[in-house]
């Protein structure tokens, strides 16, 4: 048998790597350790459906900083979680990992081999990679089964620049502020609470101080301001009547408009059992049935129909059964329009992390404490970073020791405190969201589309060297990498294009 020996040039893209709960049974740990010890046991799931709402991943990344410059790369670990139980482990074999420009556009991918659930790197800055903030995203093929919503991600800063300046060092041109009222819109009549970012022309938070007025300027309502370029501010909109942010600086920012009747939806989450939902009714829309839903992810966890005969509405929602990460509360009518929607944030179970020197001669021994908030100890995994700290003595020593990490772990053992954190970061999650840009809720995927994936895929077009498309042609590929030489047989097809899937390499390869 004859072989045809072919000089080719391949274009190869990337295709990666009471209220009624909803069931959400497993995975447990016996049913990850049954799957781990032969991965090609078949999953009883009465559907697709059914399999990804038991088999969802989450993603926690610890990283040393998230400040990086040209010759200081990011390290990394990332743990991968599975089910509502957040075990972790996972079919997944590869994670991606995204850098992306304030304009959503990838400047560097890597790609890493989960092993035991984790996957661990360094993220380096690329050549041409310019002074500003990015925005670093992780996920699996898998995850891609629920939308963008549920990756991972994190600001990043390159070169270190000034995140957060005062009103005085910015030019009025350069000053924006975007709006967030909770629950999606204003309306009318009822108390609304609206929450303002304000940021330079680089999109930096920006510390300034300014009130809420209407167009005659009877109404003048100063805004409570929490850092970060973040303030908040509740009043009462009304029929006819337009109003305005006002800075002390003199620039004036139009609201939105409000809406003639609708929903407020609004949320307590600072209760370690329960979230406290209100809901207030326009006069008009009172006697309606609506349902309230909660969604992470197109995943369904409750739902519970409402019969809205007063104007007022409060609710408790027990945080038991609902894993972490961002949950969206959505109120929706009979054909499933959104009407109001408010994403919150339920985190994993604190702990208090002590650390201290030891007696031994060896200064750089230490001794960490973790324990839950009652006390108990906990069998916990750890990511340690150890930096030097620029001019100070390198030597590992307590003053070295993050500030960071210091003041979270003396955080965590004051109830108070950790209120105040748990609000900012309810705060955080408001003006991340940009919550009504959909008419409609979005539903889990009926089907899998994306496997499990089990390493590095490939596609692209095959030519010769005529510039002409192989198509049905046998194509021997022939790759080195850090761990050794790969052979490959593969054959495009009739419209010549050539897959390679499963690729098992790691480092630089040509």
């Amino acid at each position: 048998m004859s072989r045809k020996t072919y000089a080719l040039s391949i274009t190869i893209f990337f295709m990666i790597l009471p209220f009624s709960l909803m069931p959400q049974s497993g995975p447990f740990s016996n049913d990850l350790e049954r799957i781990f010890k032969s991965e090609n046991l078949y999953l009883d799931q009465n559907s697709d459906e059914n399999f990804l709402r038991t088999w969802q991943e989450h993603i926690v990344l610890h990283a040393d900083k998230y400040e990086f410059s040209k010759n200081e790369p990011l390290f990394f670990k990332a743990y991968i979680l599975t089910g509502t139980e957040r075990v972790r482990v996972t079919l997944s074999k590869v994670l991606r990992l995204d850098v992306l420009d304030e304009d959503g556009r990838i400047v560097a991918t890597q790609y890493h081999r989960i092993s035991d659930g984790m996957a661990q790197g360094a993220i380096s800055a690329p050549k041409k990679m310019t002074e500003g903030n990015y925005k670093l995203r992780t996920y699996t093929q898998w995850m891609k089964n629920y939308g963008e919503g549920g990756y991972y991600e994190a600001e990043l800063v390159y070169q270190n620049i000034n995140r957060y300046r005062n009103e005085d060092s910015v030019t009025k041109e350069s000053l924006k502020v975007a709006f967030y009222p909770e629950g999606g819109r204003l309306i009318e009549n009822l108390d609304n609470r609206i929450l303002l970012k304000t940021t330079d022309s680089e999109g930096e938070g920006v510390n300034i101080e300014g009130d809420i007025m209407d167009d005659t300027g009877s109404i003048r309502i100063p805004v409570k301001y929490f850092g970060d370029g973040v303030s908040s501010v509740r009043y009462v909109p009304k029929a006819n009547k337009k109003y305005i942010f006002k800075t002390r600086n003199g620039q004036s920012f139009p609201l939105p408009h409000a809406k003639e009747n609708g929903y407020v939806l609004s949320v307590g989450t600072l209760h370690s059992k329960n979230l406290a939902v209100k809901i207030q009714t326009s006069q008009e829309l009172m006697g309606t049935s609506v349902f309230l839903r909660g969604v992470m992810n197109n995943v369904l966890y409750f739902k519970k129909e409402l019969d809205l005969k007063e104007p007022d509405l409060t609710i408790d929602i027990p945080k038991e059964g609902i894993p972490a990460g961002v949950l969206e509360i959505e109120l929706v009518n009979q054909d499933k329009t959104l009407l109001a929607t408010r994403p919150v944030e339920i985190g994993l179970e604190k702990l208090s992390i002590s650390i201290s020197t030891t007696n031994r001669t060896d200064k750089n021994t230490y001794l960490i404490i973790i324990k839950d908030l009652e006390g108990r100890p906990v069998e916990t995994d750890l990511s340690l970073s150890i930096s030097n700290v620029h001019g100070r003595d390198i030597t590992f020593s307590q003053s070295a020791l993050s500030d960071r990490w210091a003041n979270e772990a003396n955080t965590l053992t004051s109830v108070h405190k950790e209120r105040k954190i748990l609000f900012k970061k309810d705060l955080d999650i408001m003006t991340s969201y940009d919550v009504m840009e959909r008419s409609h809720v979005k539903e889990l995927a009926e089907t899998i589309k994306h496997p499990f994936q089990k390493g590095l895929n490939f596609y692209g077009y095959a030519y010769n060297m005529d510039d002409e498309l192989l198509t049905n042609t046998n194509i021997q590929i022939f790759g080195i990498s850090g761990n050794g030489v790969f052979t490959k047989e593969i054959k495009t097809d009739g419209s010549g294009m050539l897959r390679l899937e499963d690729l098992q390499f790691e480092g630089e390869t040509e």
